[in-house]
């Protein structure tokens, strides 16, 4: 059985840890260990730190370092905890990094089965089927990336109220059916396939 994909927009933090232990109250686990994961942010340490400290006084017991660059030592803490958390940063390099570490793969097993995520910012873009990138900051030569794919949609977090880039992405796709989901800040959300429980805040539907 698949895990759940909860998405959080991150930008305002007055009230990340109550979303977080909505979360986690969500997925009916006690006791919870917690991956995290930094790619996004280069691991950078303050980031990691910080989001620890949420996590504890959410309600997780222990909160585990991931790093792919030692494959043997991740898939052990993936045995051990319940949830991964994918944090904030770059969604381009993160995607980057997590491929050249094959640790994409390893990811969509923790995910098949039954492992939950949690992503912040652009963790929460990285969870989603794509984004999108321009060439040299040149506005008429974006593209698309793949990113994991785990959550069934198209998403942006705190952009609001323009939602340049996710408009971006829209129009690359040329398919006027598809919908992004643009998360407000401080807005969180829980995704199953393609459709999406809002648990807290406000998203714009683009």
């Amino acid at each position: 059985m698949m895990g759940n994909i909860y998405l959080i927009a991150g930008g305002n933090w007055d009230d990340f840890e109550v979303t977080l232990k909505k979360i986690i109250a969500d997925t009916c686990l006690q006791n919870t260990k917690v991956a995290y994961l930094g790619a996004a942010s280069g691991d950078n340490a303050r980031f990691f730190q910080s989001t620890k400290t949420t996590l504890l006084a959410a309600g997780s017991c222990e909160v585990m370092k991931l790093d792919f660059k030692d494959k043997e030592k991740a898939a052990k803490v993936i045995e051990q905890c319940a949830i991964i958390f994918v944090s904030g940063g770059d969604v381009e390099k993160g995607i980057k990094i997590l491929t050249e570490q094959g640790a994409v793969t390893i990811l969509e097993k923790a995910f098949n089965h039954g492992t939950h995520f949690i992503g912040v910012s652009a963790g929460a873009i990285m969870l989603c089927e794509k984004w999108v990138a321009w060439r040299d900051d040149d506005e008429e030569e974006a593209y698309l990336f793949d990113c994991l794919g785990f959550a069934g949609i198209y998403c942006d977090a705190h952009d609001e109220p323009q939602w340049q880039e996710l408009k971006a992405l829209l129009k690359l796709l040329k398919d006027k059916k598809v919908k992004g989901v643009g998360l407000r800040s401080g807005s969180a959300i829980k995704v199953i396939g393609s459709s999406y429980e809002l648990l807290a805040g406000k998203v714009d539907v683009i």
